[in-house]
């Protein structure tokens, strides 16, 4: 199994429909404590901020984290931005 960032479920429910999102989880960490609060805090998050805007921080946050990998870093400012753009119109 993949080892479960507190993210990736957030991603899941933002890109697929509800009756998929325990098919989803299914690929997901086993520990259930883990597992419990990823889930709950990617739901929140997710009625908070929609599935479009979760789905565009996660790609951005994507493409910083190859950005770091090549050396055309943004660093701390650019993922400033991304926070700041989730954040925008709640």
């Amino acid at each position: 199994m993949l080892p479960m960032s507190y993210s990736q479920p957030a991603l899941m429910f933002a890109c697929f429909p509800k009756p998929l999102h325990s098919d989803a989880l299914k690929a997901s960490d086993n520990d259930p404590v883990k597992k419990k609060y990823a889930v709950t805090k990617s739901r929140n998050a997710l009625k908070q901020y929609g599935a479009e805007r979760i789905k565009r921080f996660m790609m951005e946050a994507i493409r910083l984290s190859f950005l770091e990998k090549t050396n055309r870093a943004e660093s701390w400012q650019g993922f400033e931005i991304i926070i700041w753009e989730l954040m925008a119109k709640v």
